[in-house]
């Protein structure tokens, strides 16, 4: 089957044309007109509803306000992200994408698609909306080269630091996935399954076992020793 698998990737990436990108860098392919960024991570020593609990936990933990879950299928081990990347080199210039990873036999494998920018000179020039990579002209337009480099570098990074995230294996069992299917915290869940349902927490005070959660719209989730004691909305 994993055979298979592999196969069915390889075809799937001779869609398009691969461009060259520095080693190390996760590259760009022309697919059906488009750009995207894919590649599979394999994984060994973990199950899939481990591998998949913690690239959850991941994606959580990385979010800013512009970021969310477009998408989460916990039966079939897939989820989408909406990212936002703020550039750290070109002044006022954003990156916005989506990103679908999906598990299968210990394999991650991930899509970054609908990737755009947009900066302060598009906002002047009267393209609120930003710009599609597949607009992109780097060879004539050596600016747009660094649209291009340092994306691909930031998206790297990100897939990356979520390997090392799912590696080190650091969520909690999960158990309780009926109601994180239907967003009900109860109690006897733990911080892991919290997270699932309600993503990152905006603050979090400790005092001895006892752990007060805050999340939007002033829900208070209260863990006693790791385990949900009170839900307080």
């Amino acid at each position: 089957m994993k055979k298979t698998f592999l196969f069915l990737l390889t075809v799937w990436f001779s869609v398009g044309m691969s461009k060259a990108q520095p080693a190390g860098i996760y590259g760009y392919t022309i697919a059906d007109n488009k750009v995207v960024v894919s590649d599979l991570i394999e994984f060994s020593g973990l199950t899939d509803e481990q591998i998949f609990v913690n690239a959850l936990l991941f994606a959580i933990d990385r979010f800013t306000e512009e970021e969310r879950f477009a998408k989460i299928d916990f039966e079939k081990h897939q989820f989408t992200v909406d990212r936002c990347i703020i550039s750290e080199n070109l002044e006022d210039t954003r990156y916005y994408y989506s990103i679908d990873f999906k598990l299968s036999e210990g394999m991650l494998t991930f899509w970054a698609r609908n990737i755009f920018y947009k900066s302060s000179d598009l906002i002047a020039l009267g393209s609120p909306k930003g710009v599609p990579f597949e607009k992109l002209n780097p060879e004539k337009r050596p600016k747009q080269q660094a649209y291009l480099d340092e994306f691909l570098a930031e998206n790297t990074a990100y897939i990356r630091e979520m390997t090392d995230a799912v590696r080190r294996n650091a969520g909690g069992e999960v158990t309780h996935w009926t109601e994180i299917a239907t967003g009900k915290v109860v109690k006897g869940m733990n911080e892991t399954e919290v997270k699932l349902i309600y993503g990152k927490p905006q603050h979090t005070s400790l005092s001895g076992e006892r752990c007060r959660m805050l999340f939007k719209n002033n829900i208070v989730v209260i863990l006693e020793s790791g385990i949900v004691s009170n839900v307080i909305k």
